[in-house]
């Protein structure tokens, strides 16, 4: 697995040196790039430069559209770069048309250069105001981390003396000198000698640390990674274990690819090389059984078969050491054999698509075996959010071709960000203040793709490496009409149903692999609550600090886009608007902050996890009936109550009330009136038959054209028995 790792580490570092940039295609930068003279000025005199994110050791190159004779090929030339900040080195051609720069030392990580090309001595016949070609690139973020491959033995006879292998692996390439600062080793306190082995590479090394202890009791190893020689402020701290001498268990697992592919399963003791470990080692998803050798403490599996997929891996605890002793238990661990293939997804996709502080919005996304992504912005214009919202809820994506177009797609390199290794899955964050300047009151959909070019998936067919894709700041008639006819790109052109899930295959990719979300900048937290009789109650607080904002502009809208009212927030965030018509959006606006609130039925929130019993209000009236108990017999007297609030004063003193009471059947039994109330409070006696059937009876009141009603519970009662024997 870290060979393979290291193959594609050595291709990134391959694309970082050797990206270019065409004058007509720009490749994005993750920097502005003001200083940069307009590409289309310069199309019939250079064909490509240096530029985007490159390596601290890369060269800077810059090739013309025109051949120069073969007899300068190798010979220096003066005066053509200046850069900002200064580089010492010299420059020359390449070949009859690339001329290359090359420092004197590596350049700074994570800077941003200016360079300016003097065309004149290379073309002389070029015009005056093309003299300067100016252009713009930045180097890596270092960055770096660090695998702890496991504990190997010198020999089987010496179980107190061990050593420690691992690799530490940096984003861009560093000197064996800086990387040896690196790394302190220490057991109880004494510090311990570390043997380093360079890689092909210069961003990866090997070390051993020699000579640990292995004693009657488990210990650790302190290791202490700090990045401060290679100018990274950051510092690791990692404690291996080292097992007692008495514990005998399996202390790693991994998968070895280079010239030999195997699965390493490194043991605390050597191994007794004359067992038979027939029925003692499995692997999932394998027909054939693996072929096993035994060295020292590691046992190398060999799969017969190639494995492709996610398997299993089991170590039977018969499995002895060299001194007769099996495992405490099994082992089983889950091994990755296929790579991860190419694949971007959204961090909470179901978070709202209102973020709070206007100061940025900021998209977390992670990404896996990817160099760098498409990132497409489609604006909904403020004019036509009503329009967007009688169709979709906030953050809703259906029908945006009638309220929006794309405004901006670019090209995000993801090796800017100190990433070490991008084919696993790892998290980035998207500033859209670098994209675009947003506008208050608009929507945003931000789609994240991605090309088969950006793709770090190996593939046996790969001939060559692509450079990234290019950039569209202003989109004309012709591209929106493209972006819009989605049915093109969903699938990608010579689609193959039976290469769908093959990323070596153009069939992969298609903005069916794309994610999306819906963002808008706002401070304002909107909760609207509207009654029955019409009446919209609007409450507006800040989402930073809770606080209610007064002075805001509150319209509200019908579904018809028609405004019904107006109004603004009193000191504490609230604004009353009675009697509305079916309202159907809330727009509340104060300087540049803007909200938009949907307050028709749908949109309401749930309330079937409350409690929302209640009596609604009738004719300006509310009543409330009562029991002196919950259950009555047969011949008992009911006697109820009843209460009526006049919030509007309709009623005149002394307004009678009717009482009705149903038994189950739904019959009328009897009927009462009463004008006699103490304050607003009513009494109704009704005595029952000692035959009247049981069940659930109903009691209606009416009055002033109102009707309350409460079920009254009639039952016959079994007394308690008890069974003696």
């Amino acid at each position: 697995m870290k060979n393979f790792l290291t193959f594609l580490t050595i291709i990134l570092l391959l694309i970082s040196c050797q990206t270019e940039q065409r004058p007509n295609q720009d490749l994005i930068q993750t920097v502005k790039d003001d200083f940069s003279s307009p590409k289309s000025l310069f199309v019939d005199h250079v064909s490509s430069f240096t530029g985007g994110v490159i390596s601290v050791a890369s060269e800077i190159r810059l090739r013309l559209n025109k051949s120069v004779p073969d007899s300068l090929v190798g010979s220096t030339l003066v005066d053509i770069f200046d850069f900002e900040p200064s580089i010492e080195g010299n420059t020359s051609w390449e070949d009859n048309k690339t001329i290359v720069f090359k420092p004197q030392e590596n350049l700074l990580n994570n800077q941003k250069y200016e360079a300016t090309a003097n065309l004149k001595p290379v073309i002389p016949e070029i015009s005056q105001e093309k003299e300067k070609f100016r252009f713009v690139f930045q180097t890596l973020l270092q960055n770096y981390e660090v695998e702890v491959g496991g504990l190997k033995l010198y020999d089987s006879d010496n179980l107190t003396r061990i050593k420690i292998e691992g690799e530490i692996q940096t984003a861009d390439v560093v000197s064996l000198e800086d990387a040896q600062k690196m790394l302190n080793a220490t057991q109880n306190g004494n510090s311990l000698v570390v043997n380093w082995i360079p890689r092909v590479q210069d961003n990866s090394f090997l070390f051993t640390i020699e000579d640990v202890e292995r004693a009657k009791k488990a210990n650790e190893v302190l290791l202490r990674i700090n990045g401060n020689s290679i100018g990274v402020d950051k510092q690791v701290d990692l404690e291996v274990e080292v097992p007692a001498i008495d514990d005998y268990k399996v202390v790693s697992s991994q998968i070895i690819r280079g010239t030999e592919n195997y699965v390493s399963v490194l043991f605390s003791d050597p191994l007794d090389p004359r067992q038979n470990l027939t029925g003692l080692v499995s692997l999932t998803n394998s027909r054939s059984r693996p072929r096993l050798v035994v060295d020292l403490n590691e046992l190398k599996i060999y799969p017969t078969q190639e494995m492709t997929a996610t398997a299993t891996l089991t170590i039977n605890k018969g499995i002895k050491n060299s001194a007769g002793y099996g495992l405490k238990q099994d082992y089983t661990t889950s091994l990755q054999f296929s790579q991860i293939k190419p694949e971007v997804r959204l961090v909470n996709s179901d978070q709202k698509a209102i973020l709070p502080n206007s100061k940025g919005l900021i998209l977390p996304f992670e990404a896996a075996g990817l160099r760098a992504v498409d990132v497409t912005v489609v604006k909904i214009f403020e004019d036509n959010m009503q329009q967007y919202l009688q169709v979709n809820n906030i953050g809703g994506e259906s029908q945006l071709r009638r309220v929006g177009r794309p405004v901006v797609r670019k090209v995000i390199p993801l090796n800017t960000s100190g990433v070490t290794n991008l084919n696993s899955w790892n998290r980035f964050t998207l500033d859209l203040e670098d994209i675009l300047k947003t506008e208050p009151g608009s929507f945003y959909q931000i789609r994240i793709g991605f090309r088969k070019n950006y793709s770090m998936y190996f593939c046996a067919d790969n001939s060559q490496i692509e450079s990234l894709g290019d950039e569209d700041d202003e989109w004309g008639e012709q591209d929106e009409a493209s972006y819009w006819d989605s049915y093109e790109y969903y699938y990608s052109p010579g689609y193959n149903w039976q290469d769908r899930d093959n990323p070596c295959s153009d069939s992969y990719y298609g903005s069916r692999r794309s994610v999306s979300k819906m963002v808008f900048a706002s401070d304002f937290g909107l909760i609207a609550k509207k009654r029955d009789d019409g009446d919209l109650s609007v409450f507006v607080t800040n989402l930073v600090s809770t606080e209610p904002i007064s002075g805001v502009d509150i319209k509200v809208y019908d579904y018809q886009q028609q405004l019904l009212a107006s109004d603004q927030t009193d000191g504490s965030g609230r604004v009353k608007i009675e009697s509305l018509r079916a309202p159907h959006l809330v727009v509340a606006k104060k300087g540049e902050q803007v909200g938009y609130l949907k307050v028709n039925d749908a949109s309401a929130l749930s309330l079937s996890n409350f409690d929302i019993t209640g009596t609604s209000v009738q004719k300006g009236l509310k009543g409330f009936i009562y029991g002196e108990r919950g259950v009555w017999r047969p011949t008992d007297t009911v006697h109820l109550g009843f209460i009526v609030q006049d919030i509007e004063g309709t009623l005149p003193d002394n307004h009678p009330v009717i009482m009705e009471l149903y038994n189950p059947n739904g019959q009328l039994t009897q009927r009462k009136i009463s004008s006699e109330a103490t304050g607003t409070m009513y009494r109704f006696d009704f005595v029952t038959d000692s035959d009247a059937p049981t069940g659930n009876w109903r009691a209606l009141a009416k009055v002033g054209g109102a009707s309350f009603e409460k079920t009254v519970k009639i039952e016959t009662i079994k007394p308690n028995r008890l069974k003696i024997n």
